[in-house]
């Protein structure tokens, strides 16, 4: 398995968890995201990592989503991304991406951010804890970081917030992600 295969999967079970802790009432709650629910955020992640079974090989297509219970369209789709990234060379397959054309190996390696980040946008429309993995907070603000002004756009990132040199990993990977704690 490779490294970043590792970070990615990590993401992944990290908002696997806070799915799966969010009640049933709070799907129509609104999320940090501008004009997205705790809803939304799963579609998007739905689509995100369906993109990414796609690019490894997935033939069989996305699964149904429904906004008043999306938990079942984001349990097969975690379920069809990890299904194809487990088949014998789909980290080398190579497609088009939201970064340009790539092998999905360095797509998941940029793109672990995202369930990442998200985790803590669902966690919040829900009230719930988001426990984010300290190590993917460290590697996230350091890749974020790099990636300056690259990801701040509508529809990425906003712009990022101050924090404190003593600030703990998980509050300067939210600050660089531009989530207000």
């Amino acid at each position: 398995m490779s490294e970043k295969l590792r970070r990615y999967t990590k993401a992944l079970y990290g908002f696997d968890a806070v799915v799966r802790r969010v009640p049933a009432d709070r799907w129509s709650s609104p999320s940090p995201c501008p004009d997205w629910t705790a809803a939304d955020v799963v579609k998007h992640q739905v689509d995100v990592h369906g993109m990414v079974a796609s690019m490894a090989g997935a033939t069989d297509g996305d699964p149904a989503f429904d906004p008043a219970d999306p938990v079942p369209a984001w349990f097969a789709q975690r379920d069809r991304v990890l299904d194809a990234l487990d088949t014998e060379g789909a980290l080398q397959h190579e497609g088009d991406s939201p970064f340009g054309r790539m092998t999905v190996d360095r797509l998941i390696g940029i793109l672990y951010v995202d369930p990442l980040t998200h985790t803590w946008d669902l966690a919040m429309a829900a009230g719930v804890d988001p426990a984010l993995d300290v190590e993917l907070c460290v590697r996230g603000a350091d890749q974020l970081e790099r990636a300056g002004d690259m990801i701040r756009a509508p529809g990425f990132y906003g712009d990022a917030l101050p924090y404190g040199e003593d600030a703990d990993p998980v509050t300067r990977f939210l600050a660089v992600a531009g989530r207000q704690q």
